[in-house]
């Protein structure tokens, strides 16, 4: 049994969880969704390899966590997955809040700000994405942080390069997260500098992790239905890792196009929070500027690198997929909430911490209508019906091109569960790859040749094995 203090301590932690564990699970989607969520799920469903650079910590752990929860199918569960990550990320973000020093009213009323979040944080909830996995893994390294800046001890140095080693199996966005490792590194030089047995120990735990991406191999040898690249050699596997699929994308966005994205960047924080919880953020970090420079700028770099990650990263029309990759800036911002709510609070004037805390409500309560009514989706089908009426319109044996992930995800996805698999499904887009075609050519020789490779564009080659095959 629990003490009473221990219960104390531990009951706004389950209050977070109970709460939105429910709320994510209830308005998860059904099934399979938009964006990568058809890919994604098909991708663990049959051991694939997703796109780059192929999430190889979620591949495994959604494949580990899905025989656990044995009701619908493989994309439910995983948007189960995702809605359960979040939530823990939230208890972990909460006691982050406390380590550093903020109130249990801040810490808990910040943590449901953020758990309220419409375009970053509920959005990715209750979808089979990567984007829940690292929000948890992000969460945990603030909270390691936050114990190592209560009381600096080299075990915190181990278990946040860890993780941080581990987390790169996630997602891109995760290499940011290397400013406080870089500072705790910096801090803690002089014991490192007397016991170089700790430096090689915090290399090693950092670099281990990295085994995971053996999986890329693995899932490429399979040749499933999803395989995102070619591993047959090295520099395929640099190909692949470094994502220059998308060099195209990379600091594609101009000079011209710097204000049209802070813009972008300010409409999302705003809607993601509400205005009143951002003008609240920015007077906490003032505040923060003044009560902790050292921590401010470290706060601020995390921030800029992960803005500067977005602003350098796809074309203009990429800035409306904003919302999910600027985590660690959203901690961040919440954070200072919570430092301006204790600000605006006080410690002894009673009357204003009873007006802070019923004025906080009320605008929970738009916040929580407003991202309810943009983050229901557990009614939403229309992805998997659509596919499935593609599927079930064509004859047997029949080619389907197809293009953009709502379509060809969801098509791949029920592939994956054993429908329609008379039909060879290849995607338009794709088609400018050499490797995808040699794929293709040695799965169905067939259906295509060597003669394709000679087509230069994915039109002409659609164009091309249409005519082969008429």
């Amino acid at each position: 049994m629990l003490s009473k203090s221990k219960l104390k301590q531990f009951f706004p932690a389950i209050v977070l969880f109970i709460f939105f564990a429910s709320l994510y699970i209830y308005t998860a989607a059904p099934g399979v969704y938009d964006g990568d969520s058809g890919e994604i799920a098909a991708a663990v469903n049959t051991t694939g390899l997703a796109h780059p650079t192929g999430f190889p910590l979620y591949m495994l752990s959604g494949k580990l966590f899905t025989p656990l929860i044995p009701i619908k199918d493989i994309a439910y569960r995983l948007n189960i997955f995702s809605s359960l990550l979040t939530a823990s990320a939230l208890v972990f973000f909460y006691y982050t809040l406390r380590n550093l020093g903020n109130s249990s009213f801040a810490s808990l009323t910040s943590s449901f700000i953020l758990g309220l979040g419409r375009n970053t944080i509920w959005s990715n909830a209750g979808t089979a994405r990567v984007y829940a996995l690292a929000l948890f893994l992000i969460a945990i390294l603030f909270f390691i942080f936050s114990k190592w800046r209560k009381e600096p001890k080299t075990k915190h140095l181990f278990w946040y390069g860890f993780i941080w080693g581990l987390s790169l199996g996630t997602h891109a966005l995760m290499l940011g997260m290397v400013i406080p490792f870089i500072y705790m590194l910096w801090q803690a030089r002089r014991i490192i500098k007397e016991k170089l047995g700790i430096l090689i120990k915090i290399i090693f735990l950092t670099i281990i992790p990295l085994t995971q991406y053996i999986y890329l191999f693995f899932a490429y040898k399979r040749n499933g239905i999803v395989n995102w690249g070619d591993m047959s050699s090295w520099d395929g596997f640099i190909y692949y890792i470094t994502q220059r699929q998308y060099a195209a994308k990379m600091f594609a966005n101009s000079w011209s196009e710097a204000g049209n994205f802070l813009v972008k960047i300010g409409g999302l924080l705003t809607s993601e929070f509400t205005i009143i919880f951002f003008g609240i953020a920015v007077a906490g970090l003032v505040y923060l500027f003044k009560k902790d420079i050292k921590l401010f700028f470290v706060f601020l770099l995390v921030s800029l690198a992960n803005i500067g990650m977005m602003g350098g990263y796809g074309q203009p029309a990429d800035l409306l997929i904003l919302y999910r990759y600027v985590f660690p800036a959203d901690f961040i911002l919440v954070l200072a909430v919570a430092l301006g709510l204790d600000a605006m609070a006080g410690k002894k004037n009673n009357r204003r911490r009873i007006v802070v805390t019923l004025a906080t409500v009320v605008v929970l309560i738009f916040q929580f209508s407003n991202s309810y009514a943009y983050n229901n989706r557990n009614d939403v089908y229309i992805f998997e019906d659509f596919a499935r009426n593609i599927l079930n319109g064509l004859e047997p044996g029949s080619i389907l091109f197809a293009d953009e992930d709502p379509v060809i995800g969801p098509i791949w996805y029920l592939q994956s569960r054993g429908e329609r698999t008379d039909v060879l499904v290849l995607s338009a887009g794709l088609l400018n790859n050499d490797w995808y075609v040699e794929q293709q050519i040695r799965k169905h020789p067939d259906v295509l040749d060597d003669t394709i490779l000679t087509k230069k564009w994915d039109g002409n080659r659609v164009s091309a094995i249409i005519d082969k095959n008429i």
